[in-house]
C-alpha cells in the first residue's frame, strides 16, 4: 500500500493541509516546508490518489479524444503531440477509435461524457444540425480538428481551400499542363464530414479557373490506383501532375510508379497533402503541403483546456499557417 498525505505529514511535523498544500503547489507555504514535503514524498514514492482527488474537487483532469483508427500515420501523429500537450498541462488522455462509423463516433463521445472526460477532442466524421445539437447538449467542452461543424463549436485548422491553391500555383510554375486531383474520401462526401477534402477540392478549382491552359480531372474512388491507368496510358502527350489530397495517396502511387518503372518527376509529378513524418525516409522526397499537424493539435488543446477552466467559452474558428514544400516529385 503506498505512503499517505498523513504519514508525510506526521515524518515532516506538519499539518495534512500543508501537505497538500505543498504537493499542489499553493500558496501559505514556506519555500523550505514545500521542499522538505516533496523531498519526503518523492523519497518515499507516493502517488496521489486521483479518485480520492476527484471527488473532493469535482475534477478528474482527463480529456478524451475520438479518433478513426490507428493506420493513417497523420492520427498517429496527431495523437502523440495531443498526448505530450496533454501531459504537460497535467491532463491525462484517453483514446477512443470508431473505425469510420458514425453511430460508433457518437457512442464513444457519449461514453467519454458518462466516464466524467473534461473535454473531448475529435476530428469528426459525423455532420449536420442532428450531429451539431448532440455536441452542444453534452455539457462538456468540445474541441474539433480540421473537419468544421458549426460556428458554436470551437474548430482548429489550416486554410485548406488556400493551401490547394498555392499547390496549383506551384503544380503551373513548373510547366505542368494537366493537374489529376486524388481525393478518395470524395466518394463519401453525401454519407460523411470531409471538411478539409471539400476546403481542397473548392481551392483546386477556384485557381484552375485563373489557369485557362490547365486542365484537370478528379479520381474519387478507392481504387484511384487503377483509375489512374489512362492517365499514365498518356503520359507522353501532356505533361501531368498528380495532386493528392493526402501523401498517404501519393506514397501509394509512387510505389505503383516504382513497380512499372515510371519515374518522378521526369515522367509525371507528384504532390501530396499534410507532410506525415514518414516523408524524410522516401526517396525522392515527396512534394507536399505542410498542414502543420503538430502545432494544430498543441493549440486544440489549450482551446480545450481554456474551455474547461475559463468562465466563459466563447467558440472559435482557429486558423493556422501551412506551408508548401517544394521537394523533388515536381
Amino acid at each position: 500500500m503506498g505512503v499517505t498525505v498523513n504519514e508525510i505529514a506526521k515524518i515532516c511535523g506538519v499539518s495534512r493541509t500543508t501537505v497538500l498544500r505543498a504537493l499542489n503547489n499553493q500558496s501559505r507555504v514556506s519555500d523550505r516546508t514545500r521542499r522538505q514535503v516533496l523531498e519526503v514524498a518523492k523519497e518515499l514514492g507516493y502517488r496521489p490518489n486521483l479518485l480520492a482527488r476527484s471527488l473532493n474537487t469535482g475534477r478528474t483532469m482527463t480529456l478524451g479524444i475520438v479518433a478513426i483508427n490507428m493506420d493513417n500515420l497523420i492520427f498517429v501523429q496527431t495523437l502523440s503531440a495531443i498526448n505530450t500537450e496533454a501531459q504537460r498541462k497535467g491532463y491525462s488522455l484517453n483514446i477512443a477509435l470508431h473505425g469510420q462509423s458514425s453511430e460508433a463516433e457518437m457512442q464513444r463521445i457519449r461514453d467519454f461524457t458518462d466516464r466524467r472526460m473534461e473535454g473531448i477532442l475529435l476530428s469528426p466524421i459525423s455532420k449536420g444540425p442532428e450531429f451539431e445539437q448532440f455536441l452542444l447538449s453534452l455539457g462538456t467542452p468540445v474541441v474539433c480538428i480540421g473537419n468544421y461543424v458549426s460556428d458554436q463549436i470551437s474548430t482548429v485548422m489550416i486554410d485548406e481551400e488556400l493551401a490547394a491553391r498555392e499547390a496549383v500555383r506551384l503544380i503551373a510554375s513548373k510547366g505542368y499542363r494537366r493537374i489529376v486531383f486524388v481525393c478518395p474520401p470524395l466518394a463519401y462526401e453525401s454519407q460523411q464530414n470531409i471538411y478539409s477534402h471539400i476546403q481542397r477540392k473548392h481551392g483546386l478549382e477556384a485557381e484552375l479557373a485563373l489557369h485557362p491552359g490547365l486542365s484537370y480531372q478528379i479520381i474519387a474512388a478507392d481504387d484511384y490506383v487503377q483509375q489512374l491507368s489512362p492517365v499514365l496510358a498518356t503520359l507522353g502527350d501532356v505533361r501531368t501532375a498528380i495532386l493528392c489530397s493526402g501523401d498517404i495517396y501519393a506514397l501509394n502511387i509512387m510505389r505503383y510508379f516504382k513497380a512499372h518503372k515510371i519515374k518522378t518527376p521526369r515522367d509525371v509529378g507528384i504532390m501530396g497533402f499534410d507532410n506525415i513524418s514518414i516523408l524524410e525516409y522516401i526517396v525522392p522526397r515527396l512534394t507536399t503541403v505542410s498542414t502543420n499537424v503538430e502545432n494544430v493539435a498543441v493549440v486544440a488543446v489549450n482551446e480545450l483546456i481554456s474551455q474547461i477552466e475559463g468562465d466563459q467559452a466563447v467558440a472559435k474558428k482557429i486558423v493556422l499557417p501551412h506551408k508548401i514544400l517544394d521537394m523533388e516529385t515536381l
